[in-house]
């Protein structure tokens, strides 16, 4: 992982250790080891300085193996020490820099070898394949890419179904339908929205230009065969246009979390996407949530599963219970009703005490239906609080329950049910925060009502119903509600 843009911070083995150093998840006076600064950033002076003072604050020493030298929380204060550091970052960060130049350079010279139809490399579309080349010290000399014309036949149906008026998910179902082999493991929404969005068809190569941020250079015509025209190309761009705000057709599954659902790291919501999974018993949805600007190319493609995410969060938003989706006829004992009698019992209770500055007013009778309306509102305000404490308790055949509605129901039922749920979680929930580390999957639910409840899963036991026990779930349960007010 680069240390050069700080991606080290983000993602890898030094950023599991900066989130246990922060949480203290550490033994007492730990030291961190390293070949060399340079290997804990990379980046520029003051970014590294404030990565080591971060670490150095929190009671870490910091041992460079090269320097032979052990950095403390002291160093921050000495002038010299703090120098040292400066000075070896400033190092670091101009020796990236001048190989990240040297590579652009390079890089520019290639892109000008394409331009006279010199390949770079072997790597081409899934639909071409290159040929009469040879490797000689490790260099390739010569060759050409060539279509595969079962696989260009594919791509342009892709092209023709779309033009057509078939969406994404629909081109989907009918390449799986038809049992068409795909390039890839299996055909997904991405991977078709990918394919109708490449240039590459048209023959052109697309450059990068690398720096802060990664912009786009000038393409190279006519590197690759091309296999679908100008006109059909922009036919089908106009077409996925006037698509994107019309609705599809709906299904029995619905989406729980539409717009609560963020990835912060990339400043995005997560999406939900679904391609089509062949098993032995057929073909079934394989239903996951991407973020959207991994999804689109702009940072690294983070998704997680749907189905384990859902379970995940119905048990652990305990404020919502079965009980609520019931429509019962008679709902006088609901928290919504017991609050609109307290503020109508509220408002009369001030009507009569404007009556004591009525001088004709008998007071003593006054005084007595006050006395009888405070003791309701008291009455209707123990009534509020038990109901609220059951329905933020459900114990945990409730909570299981609800998940058993929720995959029992089928047809119109299930997406009324769904529905019903969707919008009680959207009254409950301000937003859904997830980080990605390696196989962890690190949620902080928001609840508008203040509370931020941390919860966190292991994507690698995805076949286990759950990973926590019931005495487990509701142990945790006491303890957040204790913390966290």
């Amino acid at each position: 992982m680069s240390a050069f843009r700080g991606k080290n911070r983000k993602k890898g083995d030094l950023s599991l250790f900066l989130v246990a150093l922060e949480t203290g998840q550490l033994e007492a006076e730990p030291v961190l080891i390293l070949e060399d600064l340079d290997r804990l950033s990379r980046d520029k002076i003051m970014a590294s300085v404030d990565v080591a003072r971060k670490i150095l604050e929190a009671g870490c020493d910091i041992y460079s193996v090269i320097e032979r030298k052990l950095y403390t929380r002291e160093a921050l204060e000495d002038p010299m020490g703090l120098m040292g550091l400066i000075w070896r970052f400033y190092l670091a960060h101009e020796e990236s820099a001048k190989k990240a130049d040297r590579a652009r350079q390079n890089w520019q010279q290639k892109h000008k070898e394409a331009a006279d139809g010199k390949l770079l490399n072997r790597i081409c579309p899934a639909w071409l394949r290159a040929v009469d080349y040879e490797m000689v010290n490790n260099r390739l000399v010569g060759g050409r890419f060539e279509p595969i014309p079962e696989r260009v036949a594919v791509v342009r149906k892709i092209f023709k179904w779309c033009i057509e008026g078939y969406g994404i998910q629909s081109i989907m179902r009918k390449l799986v339908a038809e049992d068409i082999k795909p390039f890839k493991s299996g055909w997904s929404q991405k991977y078709i929205w990918q394919i109708l969005r490449d240039r590459r068809v048209l023959g052109e190569l697309t450059t990068n230009l690398y720096g802060e941020e990664i912009k786009k250079g000038v393409a190279i015509q006519g590197y690759y065969p091309v296999i679908v025209s100008q006109t059909t190309f922009d036919r089908a761009q106009d077409d996925m246009v006037s698509r994107k705000n019309k609705r599809g057709r709906r299904g029995d599954f619905l989406n729980l979390f539409t717009g609560i659902v963020r990835y912060p790291e990339h400043d995005c919501n997560m999406i939900f996407l679904s391609k089509p999974k062949r098993t032995k018993s057929g073909v079934h949805p394989y239903k996951y949530l991407a973020s959207f600007k991994g999804w689109k190319g702009h940072y690294p493609y983070i998704a997680i599963r749907y189905d384990r995410f859902e379970e995940i969060i119905l048990r652990w938003v305990h404020e919502l219970s079965p009980s609520d989706l019931v429509q019962a006829e008679d709902q006088d004992d609901s928290v919504d009703a017991l609050r609109a009698r307290k503020k109508l019992m509220e408002e009369r209770i001030k009507a009569v005490a404007d009556q004591l500055e009525n001088y004709e007013a008998d007071v003593p009778t006054v005084m007595n239906k006050l006395a009888e309306m405070n003791v309701k509102l008291t009455k209707l305000t123990q009534e509020i609080e038990t109901k609220q404490r059951e329905q933020s308790r459900p114990s945990i055949e409730e909570t299981k329950s609800l998940v058993d509605m929720l995959s029992s129901a089928t047809g119109p039922e299930l997406r009324e049910l769904r529905e019903r749920v969707r919008q009680r979680l959207l009254l409950l929930i301000d937003r859904i925060d997830v980080r990605v580390v390696d196989h962890i999957v690190k949620l902080n639910i928001y609840l508008r009502s203040g509370i931020v409840r941390p919860v966190w899963y292991d994507t690698t036991s995805e076949r286990s119903k759950t990973p926590y026990t019931a005495e487990q779930i509701q142990r945790n349960r006491m303890a957040l509600d204790r913390i966290q007010g």
